[in-house]
């Protein structure tokens, strides 16, 4: 071996010269060369190191850019094959053993299997490991501001691939090779990353048992020794650790609060390493359940020949309008003035900071009468997270980035902020999306929730899983309208499954995941139109409730017999992003909901919905973006069309989404909740506690609207920006027995009949609904009131509108 020298330049005239310094990805070259000495003896390669001071910028010189253009160690020049260059390390092993290793002592024949898997854990190693790895320790040595969020996040990332390679390593000497395995360039590979671990915050010891063996028995090997010995010994290696913190207490003590950091982080953001590692997810294949004759045949697929090529809506209710089409017509109104979307300067929605159950059984989630209720929490726009009393977390139409377009700097922009992220989340194990618009899916979004719930299961109409994998998100199942689906989610250890306390094993949640037809489109770059399906979702869910403990006699508790667990189902209706029928485009002082359009159609598919899978504990359904309606109707319901939408699907409760994130369309932002108001007195139900609106980062609650601003759907008037509007007032009312309306709303589901009487009477007076499914006669008191309502908005409109 040539003397080890000071960088200035290459300096060798044959043989391998290494660039290098002591570190996880320097190691792994080093060790390499050493065991091709032990193996080959004098007809390996001769070996000249040289050490790049990184804290210097040595390897940002001149010189070294010549040899690697990223400036970054390890690199080599082989002099012996007319001085070429080889940089990164992954490059460099193959690079080696190609031409040093000819009996492939440390590798394998370049046809066999073998080899493709030592390159798999090679690429794994990049990809995983060293990012992670490196990341976690920069957050917790190297960074100047220490952040919990970070150090969790990439120690316990970190964590998760040492529980990979342990579970690869349970019956094997080494990562590859036939049998128990053999000594290669895989393990190689790891070696300078998994003897770094402790000063990372990486519990390998304690953890991770598998490993440390394979990491003593790779440090037993002399070539290993040496290779870690290159240029000299790193003071964190694992192995050197005891000694330096017996020779340096204040190492030691340095090293112990560095441990509690993370302690802290981890405690802070509910991170457990076991829970990680032992949760899994099962999802059989999609297969049909129950529909209408009507579908039968599948009239929303577009075919050649057999092959579906796309997708179309299939009744009356939708205009055949192209987005290219609806896109010109708002820019040529925008030009001329006519078309106005509005711009609002501050937050007009008010934004909560979301209350999570910390844990999805026990103690922490709640009275036992708390935890047999539905949690829905709005995130914005179409985004709602929603805790199922069985445990099940899921997550619909998830997008927090600013803008809701392909582009960073351009496109609509959020009006109000986000109430949480990705990270705040406690627990995620399903993640439906409604279709492809950028509003409704992010790929931002989605690869924070990959980073983040590993082990989330994303649910897509036909067609969109393609995008997924081209992610690099392939834990997808895409379904078409009427499928289901049986989800199966194993707890990890730790995940609260059985309450403190409590273990007999782990808790399995189950559920059903329905696809189910929505009236809407797809694209999410122009010339994609319609090749991937939208849909609106159904999931069900069925837990135990958990008894609430009495006080007996001598001391003892139970369960009274009325309180015995029981199983308790709940189930939500998602309705994504659609319209309900095609307005035409009619006079400025027409009203489309009233008797004289009642004859429009409406789209049958929701009616069947709720006949067929209803009803539906929640309805999560769209209120907004819906003017001009000549132009958006037929693919965005208004507040009324919504109303509609909530008892055509059975739904006992609903929240109103699609609304006060971004301004997407000509309404004033703060309009829709308010006619949603009025859409519900003139349907004859409840103003309060049967269709609500949250706040964001609210869960559910009826809410008191009464100082919302309502207005009469008069569509020229209503596509007026309306900033100066007053911000409207959502105040938390005392509440409601979630229990009883529940119980009212199932002891009045419509029979078919009923429901065919409320669309043939849509309009105030005779046959209005007065709740969920029951019809009655309007007193001619509440008609009168009608009538003087009326005249109250007509003469707010002209104070409002300055008499015209």
């Amino acid at each position: 071996m040539a003397e080890r020298t000071e960088p200035t330049g290459p300096i060798a005239k044959e043989g391998i010269e290494l660039f290098t310094l002591g570190t996880p990805n320097g190691y792994k070259i080093s060790i390499l060369l050493e065991e091709l000495k032990e193996a080959y003896g004098d007809k390996a390669p001769k070996v000249t190191y040289q050490t790049i001071d990184i804290s210097k910028g040595t390897q940002k010189e001149e010189w070294f850019i010549k040899i690697n253009p990223n400036g970054r160690i390890p690199a080599i020049i082989d002099h012996d094959r007319n001085d070429f260059a080889v940089f990164e390390g992954a490059s460099i092993l193959s690079y080696l053993t190609k031409h040093y290793d000819p009996e492939n002592k440390v590798s394998f024949p370049y046809e066999s299997d073998n080899h493709s898997v030592a390159e798999q854990w090679i690429s794994w190693q990049h990809g995983g490991i060293g990012p992670m790895q490196g990341q976690a320790n920069h957050f917790l040595r190297a960074a100047p501001i220490k952040i919990p969020w970070g150090i969790q996040r990439y120690v316990g990332e970190s964590e998760r691939l040492y529980g990979i390679l342990d579970a690869r390593l349970k019956d094997r000497d080494f990562v590859a090779g036939p049998g128990r395995g053999k000594f290669s360039i895989a393990d190689i590979s790891l070696l300078g990353w998994a003897n770094v671990t402790i000063p990372s915050g990486i519990d390998v010891p304690g953890k991770f048992p598998n490993v440390q063996a394979w990491l003593d028995r790779s440090l037993a090997r002399p070539g290993v020794q040496r290779g870690f010995a290159v240029p000299s010994p790193s003071k964190n290696l694992n192995h050197l650790l005891p000694q330096r913190f017996q020779e340096d207490p204040e190492a030691k003590e340095k090293f112990e609060e560095t441990k509690k950091l993370i302690d802290d982080a981890k405690k802070q953001y509910n991170y457990n390493i076991q829970q990680i590692m032992t949760y899994s997810i099962k999802v059989n294949e999609p297969s049909l359940g129950a529909f209408p004759e009507t579908a039968k045949d599948k009239p929303h697929h577009v075919r050649k020949g057999s092959k579906t090529t796309s997708f179309q809506n299939p009744h009356p209710s939708w205009h055949n309008y192209t987005a290219f089409q609806v896109g010109a017509k708002f820019v040529r109104g925008h030009l001329d003035g006519s078309l106005k979307v509005p711009n609002p300067k501050t937050e007009v929605v008010p934004i909560r900071k979301p209350e999570f159950l910390p844990s999805r059984f026990g103690p922490e989630s709640g009275s036992s009468e708390q935890q047999q209720q539905l949690r829905a929490t709005w995130l914005g726009h179409a985004c709602h997270y929603v805790e199922f009393p069985s445990g099940l977390r899921v997550l619909f139409d998830p997008v927090l980035e600013d803008r809701c377009s392909p582009l960073t700097f351009m496109g609509p922009k959020r009006y109000t902020r986000t109430a949480c992220l990705i990270a705040d989340l406690p627990f995620l194990d399903a993640v439906v999306i409604s279709h492809s618009h950028y509003d409704h899916l992010s790929l931002p979004t989605v690869r924070e929730i990959q980073r983040r719930f590993p082990g989330a299961h994303f649910f897509v109409g036909l067609g969109l899983r393609r995008w997924f994998v081209d992610s690099g998100v392939e834990n997808v199942t895409e379904m078409d309208w009427w499928e289901d689906v049986d989800l199966k989610v194993k707890l990890g250890e730790g995940d609260g499954s059985k309450g403190e306390g409590e273990g007999e094993g782990q808790a399995t949640i189950t559920a059903t995941i329905s696809c189910l037809p929505a009236q809407h489109m797809s694209s999410r770059y122009g010339f994609d139109q319609n090749l991937t399906l939208w849909c609106s979702w159904a999931v069900k869910s069925t837990g135990t409730s958990q008894p609430q403990q009495t006080q007996q006699r001598g001391g003892v508790t139970s369960p009274s017999p009325q309180q015995q667990p029981r199983p308790v189902t709940k189930s939500v209706y998602f309705g994504g992003d659609t319209g309900y029928r095609a307005v035409p485009q009619l006079p400025a002082t027409a009203d489309d909901h009233g008797e004289e359009y009642a004859h429009l159609p409406t789209n049958p598919d929701f009616r069947a919905i709720g006949e067929l899978r209803g009803p539906f504990d929640l309805g999560l359904i769209p209120i907004g973006a819906y003017a001009p309606r000549y132009l958006m109707s037929h693919m965005h319901a208004d507040p009324f069309d919504a109303v509609d939408i909530f008892r055509d699907t059975r739904c006992t409760r609903a929240v109103a989404i699609h609304w006060g994130t971004w301004a997407l369309t000509t309404e004033p932002v703060t309009e829709p909740p308010g006619l949603l108001r009025e859409a519900l007195r003139r349907r004859g139900i409840e103003e309060e506690g049967v269709f609500d609106v949250c706040d964001i980062g609210e869960t559910l609650r009826p809410v008191n609207k009464s100082n919302i601003v309502v207005r009469k759907i008069i569509p020229e008037r209503r596509s007026q920006p309306a900033d100066n509007m007053p911000i409207p007032n959502f105040k938390p009312s005392s509440g409601a027995d979630d229990a009883q309306a529940q119980a009212q709303a199932q002891a009045q589901v419509q029979r078919p009949e009923q429901q065919q009487q409320q669309h043939e009477g849509r309009a105030t007076g005779a046959g209005a609904n007065t709740g969920a499914g029951v019809t009655r006669e309007k007193t001619a008191e509440e008609l009168e009131a009608d009538r003087l309502y009326e005249e109250a908005m007509e003469d707010e409109y002209a104070k409002r509108d300055g008499g015209s």
